[in-house]
């Protein structure tokens, strides 16, 4: 741009604040898909301008999720869930997959996946240190972007008892009396 000429910017029509010949633009400003950028200059003579179209990465979807993640799944310890979901992406980009355990990596013997194409598949097994609230997640990236699918669950401890009170004799003294 030839100094002392003011620059005027607009994305898709509306126009950008500012006056510089460069200019930074987040990518928040941008519609998923195509977008126009116009730079132009006006002198006493003559006006230019550049246009550029920018094509904005749409981001990987759960697409359908195995189970429902509308509610919390409820198991036991040692117990297993499987987990699915059939992610998709309108760019047709590849996608890859991590597995988290509330937002950590964890054992492939608690959080063990098994992923293919735009499928994600992993079996959930949680041992004593994951009672009460968890949240299985998987990250799904197609180079560009990442969208995260969650599950909640909810893991029930073992419980058995581990006492035999009342002792026999009171068994033996209750049912003596009801015999008559």
């Amino acid at each position: 741009v030839t100094a002392g000429c003011a620059t005027s910017w607009t994305l898709n029509g509306v126009p950008l604040s500012g006056t510089e010949s460069s200019k930074i633009i987040n990518s928040s400003n941008f519609a998923v898909g195509n977008n126009v950028l116009v730079a132009s200059v006006s002198g006493a003579s003559a006006q230019s301008s550049q246009t550029w179209t920018v094509v904005k990465n749409s981001p990987p979807s759960c697409g359908t999720m195995t189970p429902v993640n509308s509610s919390t799944q409820t198991i036991g310890i040692g117990q297993n869930l499987a987990l699915s979901l059939s992610a998709t992406d309108t760019n047709s980009d590849s996608l890859s997959f991590i597995w988290q355990l509330n937002a950590q990596a964890v054992s492939t013997s608690i959080l063990a996946p098994a992923n293919s194409g735009n499928t994600a598949n992993a079996a959930f097994i949680p041992t004593t240190t994951q009672v009460g609230a968890n949240s299985v997640q998987v990250a799904i990236n197609d180079g560009y972007e990442t969208t995260t699918c969650s599950w909640p669950v909810q893991v029930l401890p073992a419980c058995d008892i581990s006492s035999s009170s009342p002792d026999h004799l009171v068994n033996k003294r209750f049912a003596s009396q009801t015999s008559q």
